[in-house]
């Protein structure tokens, strides 16, 4: 997640995300292999860029390679994206979330 993501989650930690389940990929799968590199090559740049500008670009190469190893389809990533906004442009009027209400399907 980028800065403006953090920001907009102000409820979700560090620990909370780094515990969430990621695909297991088949490093034996070439196809799975070059996700797998491909997602550490771009973390390494994010962990050594401390210009937040100078990253975004690997962030949004970050994101979508991610959003590859989950599975999600061009659609469910395009709705991703609309969610974020909309959080980023409304979020201060919403106010702050305390917890997750996992029925509500909103974003």
């Amino acid at each position: 997640m980028g800065i403006i993501e953090w920001q907009s989650y102000p409820h979700l930690t560090m620990e909370f995300v780094q515990r969430l389940p990621f695909p297991r990929l088949d490093m034996t799968d070439a196809g799975d292999r070059l996700l797998h590199d491909e997602i550490a090559a771009e973390t390494r740049v994010l962990s050594r860029t401390p210009d937040a500008t100078a990253s975004e670009s690997n962030d949004s190469i970050l994101e979508t390679l991610v959003r590859r190893a989950f599975g999600i389809s061009a659609d469910e990533s395009e709705h991703i994206d609309q969610s974020l906004e909309y959080i980023q442009r409304f979020g201060p009027l919403l106010g702050e979330v305390d917890e997750v209400d996992e029925g509500d399907e909103t974003f």
